[in-house]
């Protein structure tokens, strides 16, 4: 069986990669956004893990991509937009090369304001992952 700190850390490896970090100013953190940041910053939070001794074990996962609002209020849909397509490419591209069965199954996308700093918003990402243990 996989921990959460298992599937936290493949899921970090196969995002921090220069496909993603290339579209954004900011970083890919685990669990937290960092406090008080400004920046495009990618937060990944296991949510769920399943304790399972199958073969293949599931997991729900959240991606939280962070971006500055424009000075009128509005999401800057662009922005997120391009971060959320490298996401999407480089996991895409893992269920075909990493040679262990990983699949992801993209259950919701919803843009939030962020309510720490009320200037940021974020593009929140809910997937239903299968990982072979």
């Amino acid at each position: 069986m996989k921990s959460v700190f298992d599937i936290l850390n493949i899921l970090y490896t196969i995002i921090n990669v220069t496909a993603v970090t290339n579209t954004i100013d900011g970083t890919v953190r685990r669990w937290k956004p960092k406090l008080n940041s400004k920046l495009q910053d990618i937060v990944i939070r296991v949510l769920t893990n399943s304790d399972s001794e199958e073969d293949i074990q599931p997991s729900i996962v959240i991606i939280n991509i962070y971006c500055k609002k424009y000075t009128n209020g509005l999401y800057n849909e662009t922005k997120l937009k391009e971060i959320n397509d490298a996401v999407i490419t480089v996991l895409k591209a893992y269920t075909k090369t990493s040679g262990t069965y990983f699949s992801f199954v993209i259950v919701d996308q919803t843009i939030f304001d962020d309510p720490d700093e009320l200037d940021m918003s974020y593009l929140s990402i809910r997937l239903n992952i299968s990982i072979q243990t």
